[in-house]
């Protein structure tokens, strides 16, 4: 499950808006998160799973451990574009394991309606503008999870502007790894080719 306060660390500077949101599972100094610091790719050891300082027009932020073992992660890049900023977070953490279908469908479901819920509940005013199912292949490889859009109004480059969420959850991933995207911009740009070439150029384990 989600952990700590995941998104919060992701309030970027002069944006003047959060990046995403989360609650803590239990609270305490474990839950606090620690930046990461890496020059070059960083490579999350448990996966393997790559994450470049820079790829294609993104270039990476911050990144966050929320545990002493380096296993849940998120790692934020930024694309700017005239005056549009496409903002992205690529969030990885183990889930419990289960090994019957109907127990993973079920806690898959859970995970991804409660984040969509903080998104929802922690920007006022939101809007949910479709939910689904995605079905993406990358490499040779198929990931199945789900997908969700929401609008919010919020301050953004120097004014309030309505913005766009897109929400991306694909849990048990190479076993028991949860991997969700999270996008960001405003409403008025079209940030969908920009979004896929993301997921593809910082592809899932």
């Amino acid at each position: 499950m989600m952990s700590a306060a995941r998104g919060l660390v992701f309030g970027l500077v002069g944006l003047g808006w959060v990046l995403g949101c989360s609650t803590s599972r239990d609270g305490g100094d474990a839950n606090k998160p620690q930046k990461i610091t890496a020059s070059g790719i960083y490579t999350h050891a448990a996966t393997g799973m790559r994450f470049p300082e820079k790829t294609g027009s993104f270039t990476r932020l911050q990144m966050f451990r929320y545990d002493s073992q380096e296993l849940d992660v998120s790692v934020g890049y930024v694309q700017s574009a005239d005056q549009d900023t496409l903002q992205a977070t690529a969030y990885l953490y183990p889930e419990p394991k289960f090994t019957t279908a109907s127990a993973k469908a079920g806690l898959a479901n859970k995970e991804f309606q409660d984040r969509k819920r903080e998104i929802l509940t922690s920007h006022k005013g939101s809007k949910l503008l479709e939910e689904g199912a995605i079905d993406l292949s990358i490499r040779g490889k198929r990931y199945q999870g789900q997908k969700a859009v929401m609008e919010f109004n919020e301050p953004f480059n120097g004014g309030v502007k309505t913005l766009r969420s897109h929400l991306y959850v694909f849990c048990f991933v190479e076993g028991n790894w949860t991997v969700k995207y999270r996008f960001t911009h405003q409403a008025s740009a079209n940030a969908q080719r920009s979004i896929e070439s993301f997921m593809r150029s910082v592809p899932l384990p």
